[in-house]
């Protein structure tokens, strides 16, 4: 089940939401299929809540007048969505094993890949972009499409800036203990801008529910 106190919604590898969860007031963010292209169906736009578009657009126009432009990747996935995604990656992980770890068995084989991707992918009904408030950025650098965020200009102003406009770095460096995911530059929670004024870079959204309980 998912865990909801009066301010936020928490979805992690403890809770999640529902199957047939959909949130209300999802909006096309704009015509970029991006990411999509990799997974299922290229027709698929991205969607996120129409609260969270408005405070991206803020953020994405301030952005600009850094000479940045920073897009939403992907936003909302349905369950089943999700789904796709992590048994695309489970058996992408399953064959890469498979020719390194010749000695052991393909039992093995698959809990070392389930661990891994664990660590990379949400299982179905616990991705924070079921709830429509997640996001993935990437950027257009020289009208070229890029996600590769790590080490960007758009990194570092992501992370200095976006708690201005209700936006978290859901699974900081060094935190993977707390969020069980490895370090992701490019995932960002909306939390709302009273919540991520207090937790900037500092705490994990998981940290900053258990001091306010």
């Amino acid at each position: 089940m998912m865990k909801m106190n009066k301010e936020i919604l928490l979805v992690n590898k403890e809770y999640g939401l529902s199957s047939d969860y959909v949130p209300d007031d999802l909006v096309i963010v704009d015509n970029n299929e991006n990411n999509f292209h990799r997974y299922v169906n290229p027709k698929l736009k991205p969607m996120i809540k129409k609260e969270v578009l408005y405070h991206f657009n803020e953020l994405k126009n301030d952005a600009l007048k850094d000479n940045l432009n920073i897009i939403i990747d992907s936003g909302y996935r349905s369950y089943d969505y999700q789904k796709e995604i992590y048994l695309k990656n489970l058996i992408k992980k399953y064959y890469e094993l498979k020719r390194e770890l010749i000695s052991i068995t393909d039992l093995d084989i698959l809990k070392e890949s389930i661990k891994k991707v664990n660590k990379m992918v949400a299982i179905p009904g616990h991705s924070e972009h079921q709830s429509g408030l997640a996001i993935d950025i990437a950027c257009f650098r020289n009208n070229i499409y890029s996600d590769e965020i790590i080490n960007s200009d758009e990194e570092i102003w992501m992370k200095e800036n976006s708690y201005k406009y209700g936006f978290i770095l859901r699974y900081p460096e060094n935190k993977e203990y707390i969020t069980g995911y490895n370090y992701e530059p490019w995932h960002y929670r909306y939390v709302g801008i009273d919540i991520s004024s207090e937790i900037k870079n500092d705490i994990t959204l998981e940290e900053y529910l258990l001091i306010k309980k």
